[in-house]
């Protein structure tokens, strides 16, 4: 099972088959499911950390909420570590709903409100790429203004204007490992639960670069 699953909806479905479930970058709180998911919290701390190593000081986290799915709120929490771990005491966060439409108004109103900002972090590339094109709607250029990272490196990645910096997640990595967990479940359904963890690994492309550049 793919994406964001209720455990009732879990539940519902165990009831109709009686079949090994595995989450694939899906989450329960019942932690009682084998799972393949992606290291949030430490890839977002090696996004952010990487603009501050580029001499970016003050960054701001572009989607997202507090209380959001869990994988978001691993990469937000990760951008707060790092910019503790660095000694940065602002924080620049701009909170809100992926699944609203909501990224441009919130880039342009996060950029007036702080102009010292020299570089975005966005939840995922969806959220990057509408993040680039608030900040050119802004009159404003990637990356000599504004420093822009994403995550995942989906296809937007590359379609983009400048090429997106981010976080590649290895989704085939993360399709065999989930088979092989079924695998395993099949023939152990007395094995404790399992969970795989996959770690981006940065791609540097044409959205960052040192602040004034």
């Amino acid at each position: 099972m793919v994406g964001a699953f209720l455990d009732e909806t879990i539940s519902s479905m165990l009831n109709k088959w009686a079949v090994p479930i595995v989450l694939v970058d899906g989450y329960s709180d019942t932690k009682s499911y084998d799972m393949v998911i992606s290291d949030n919290f430490s890839a977002a701390y090696q996004a952010v950390e990487y603009l501050i190593k580029r001499g970016h000081r003050h960054i701001g986290l572009v989607g997202g909420e507090p209380d959001g799915y869990p994988s978001l709120r691993e990469r937000r929490n990760g951008y707060f570590r790092a910019l503790k771990e660095n000694g940065l005491s602002d924080s620049y966060p701009a909170d809100f709903n992926i699944n609203q439409p909501s990224t441009h108004e919130k880039v342009v109103t996060l950029i007036k409100d702080h102009p010292e900002i020299t570089a975005l972090f966005a939840v995922n590339d969806n959220i990057a790429v509408d993040a680039i094109h608030a900040v050119q709607y802004l009159g404003l250029k990637v990356p000599q203004d504004i420093s822009v990272i994403g995550y995942d490196d989906t296809h937007l990645a590359t379609s983009v204007s400048p090429a997106l910096t981010t976080m590649h997640v290895d989704t085939v990595a993360m399709g065999q490992g989930a088979v092989h967990l079924v695998s395993m479940r099949m023939h152990r359904p007395e094995a404790t639960q399992v969970t795989l963890v996959v770690h981006p690994t940065l791609v540097e492309r044409q959205s960052v670069s040192t602040p004034g550049r």
